[in-house]
């Protein structure tokens, strides 16, 4: 995509009618996206971009694809937010909303509301009995309640606040004009003014963390104020109860994939990416050409308005493998259902814990045999705002108990320990409750008695009724590894803290493992469940000498599909010739830091998402211990950034803002563009090519490894 001054005309879609689009907008988009990357659709009054790429290149590049859109209904409706306005307008306004909305502020301050808040209002749907409304009566309240904590105005009933959303959306929407919902949409207005008005004197008094508070501290005009807790309203409602109650519904059609996260809780957040993937709670994004662009030869004049296919972009089959199948399996978190670049939708993180850590977890913890009472019948509605509007649940039974939710403690009583090789013990542990269920890939973080937390990946038979670790004596322990050999007993208790899966094993015909010495402890009940289900697999064991390799023996009755290679008895192995004709084969690795990049630089000629893997630490950064400059190319400015603090952490001292959310270098939200210098990379997010080009760098956690890095400020 770049700007052109050819003029070749821009496929007519004709065809399409709003009608289509709110029957079937995965398949009616799909058309177009197959077609050609870009069409004018005379329905909706644009240029409809449908292809992955190059959504997020509309999402990533608003130097051509502007936000600021004058007269546009979004405007209208709640007032002149930060969602229409480019930066350094919308970097002033996102800065100050993220000290509300960012990762860390989620996990401390909102989510012990999220759960409060989700825990009263389950105990009052079970009031309401199977055959209750999902959508109407539970997850609307719900995402109307969180919202309102998160905005400021807490004391504001959720029905008003459902209300106002709706409002908002009609406005949004009123392609008609109709004098009646401008009119509508007037009185909330006035309503939300005097809300605001009502809460700020003693916001200013006593701040407590909100969107409101934090603009109200940052000194923004008041009406900036209103229009952003308005923009948060309009859209803080209709994502997370779409996605709620979509999920149900989903679930309720796969029952396969139901069982597996009822029985391992924290597959939901899996769940909640894989629902918003496939079924995005907001359909489209609009844009407004700057200059003409040149799209695969068709070209889109200047000032023409643009709306980037949500729908279609993430079921593009050359971003996602069999894009239209719901599978929790997925690694789905590339997709663009909160959008991309310096509008990523901010509340982003909200979304994600309110629904995938609070509300499906508790939902299906409490309410046992939950289903949709007629998945088949559920009806889905719009297609800028997609969702089920009605989805009548039903369920066998009900705790309506808030002590017993899905983060209620566990324990574990050790019931085995055994030499596995030189330096390496296995542990044996029965959960104290019926609930030892997980998948292939799931690690338990145990608490130990002298006070520390360890992670450890389940080794053992995923049928088997107890759960085993692989642990090796490390020399430099701190006391986890030290203290599990020498001090752990039999019939010891261990509370468990946790249970997560980040290493999931995806269905697939043919895997070929590699693990590097304790790496084998991920591996061991990958290879039993792809041996279970019929799959083509091979193992290459890898480790220093044969002494210190655990679980040989256990491996001897698989035959010649494992290999195992001790490298003081055959050498150095070349990776490549043992891994070839992958065409269909996932390749699953566990180990070292070395033997992992080895993997991850051999994968560049390998199809795309062959290779997954796990480190046993995070990757090792070029990271310079000395401190860099960075440069404002517009403003001349030159600032230190000492080794203690990030490039956001300078700014931000500095008064220029950009817009951030994760702080972890995971959404590309702070995503700048490199003028001169070389970035060092320490993000999760940019692909091989976008490090190697350097020009763009997240200014959240990355740095530099020249003296000086120029940035497009």
């Amino acid at each position: 995509m770049r700007p052109s001054n050819s003029s070749s005309t821009v496929p007519v879609a004709e065809w399409i009618t709003p009608r289509l689009l709110d029957r079937d907008p995965y398949g009616v988009l799909g058309q177009l996206r197959e077609s050609a990357p870009v069409h004018w659709v005379p329905a909706i009054d644009r240029y409809v971009i449908t292809r992955f790429d190059d959504c997020r290149y509309v999402e990533t590049h608003p130097e051509v694809f502007t936000a600021e859109q004058p007269g546009h209904r979004v405007d209208r409706t709640i007032g002149r937010s930060m969602i229409r306005k480019d930066d350094p307008a919308h970097a002033r306004e996102r800065h100050a909303a993220n000290h509300s909305l960012r990762v860390k502020a989620i996990a401390d301050k909102w989510r012990p509301v999220f759960e409060t808040n989700t825990d009263r209002l389950i105990t009052e749907f079970i009031d309401r009995g199977s055959g209750a409304d999902l959508s109407r009566d539970l997850a609307a309240p719900l995402a109307a309640t969180n919202v309102a904590a998160l905005v400021g105005l807490s004391h504001i009933p959720h029905e008003d606040v459902t209300r106002w959303s709706a409002a908002f959306m009609a406005g949004a929407a009123n392609l008609a004009e109709e004098p009646d919902i401008w009119a509508r949409v007037a009185a909330v207005n006035a309503e939300i003014d005097d809300a605001v008005d009502e809460a700020t004197p003693h916001l200013r008094r006593h701040p407590d963390g909100s969107i409101l508070s934090a603009m109200i501290e940052a000194d923004m005009p008041v009406e900036t104020q209103r229009a952003n807790v308005k923009l948060a309203i309009s859209g803080g409602i209709n994502e997370p109860k779409h996605a709620l109650t979509n999920a149900v519904w989903a679930l309720s059609t796969h029952t396969e994939q139901r069982r597996a996260a009822m029985a391992e809780p924290s597959l939901f957040e899996s769940v909640f990416e894989e629902i918003v993937r496939w079924l995005p709670p907001v359909g489209l994004i609009s844009r407004r050409t700057t200059l003409d662009v040149e799209l695969e030869g068709w070209i889109i004049p200047a000032g023409a308005q643009v709306g980037a296919s949500l729908h279609a972009a993430n079921r593009d089959p050359r971003r996602f493998a069999n894009p239209d199948v719901f599978d929790v399996y997925r690694e789905s978190t590339g997709h663009l259902a909160f959008g991309a670049g310096p509008h990523m939708c901010a509340g982003r993180w909200a979304a994600q814990c309110s629904v995938g850590q609070v509300a499906l977890p508790m939902l299906f913890s409490r309410l046992q045999g939950l289903i949709a009472s007629d998945p088949a019948g559920a009806r889905f509605s719009g297609w800028t705002f997609r969702g089920i509007e009605s989805l009548p649940v039903q369920w066998d039974s009900a705790t309506r108990s808030a002590s017993r939710t899905y983060t209620s403690a566990r324990e574990v009583v050790v019931v085995g320990k055994r030499v596995e090789a030189e330096g390496v013990c296995s542990v044996s542990l029965r959960p104290i409750a019926d609930d030892a269920a997980w998948l292939p890939g799931t690690h338990v973080t145990i608490g130990l008695p002298n006070g520390l937390e360890r992670q450890y990946s389940l080794c053992g038979p995923p049928t088997d009724n107890h759960w085993r670790i692989g642990v090796l004596a490390e020399p430099t322990s701190r006391g986890g590894s030290g203290y599990i050999h020498t001090q752990l007993r039999v019939g010891d208790r261990l509370p468990v803290l946790g249970l997560r899966n980040n290493f999931p094993l995806i269905a697939a015909r043919r895997y070929r493992f590699v693990a590097g010495g304790i790496g084998i402890t991920p591996i061991l009940p990958m290879i039993a469940h792809a041996e279970a289900k019929g799959a083509d697999w091979s193992l290459l064991y890898l480790g220093r000498t044969r002494r210190r390799m655990a679980f040989l023996a256990e491996l001897e009755h698989y035959g010649d599909r494992v290999t195992v290679w001790p490298s003081d008895e055959y050498g150095t192995l070349n990776l490549r010739d043992h891994l070839v004709e992958l065409d269909s084969t996932l390749v699953y690795a566990c180990g070292p830091e070395k033997l992992v990049d080895a993997l991850e630089v051999l994968s560049a000629d390998w199809p795309e998402s062959t290779l997954h893997v796990e480190r046993f630490v995070a990757r090792t950064v070029d990271l310079p211990s000395n401190p860099f400059r960075i440069r404002l190319a517009r403003s001349g400015h030159v600032l230190e950034v000492p080794s203690d603090k990030t490039i956001v952490d300078v700014l931000d001292d500095a008064g220029v803002s950009v817009a951030t959310s994760c702080l972890e270098g995971t959404c590309r939200t702070c995503e700048t563009r490199v003028v001169a210098g070389t970035p060092c990379h320490r993000d999760s997010a940019l692909t091989a090519e976008e490090r190697i080009a350097g020009d763009s760098v997240l200014v959240c956690v990355s740095r530099a490894k020249t003296e000086e890095l120029t940035l497009d400020l």
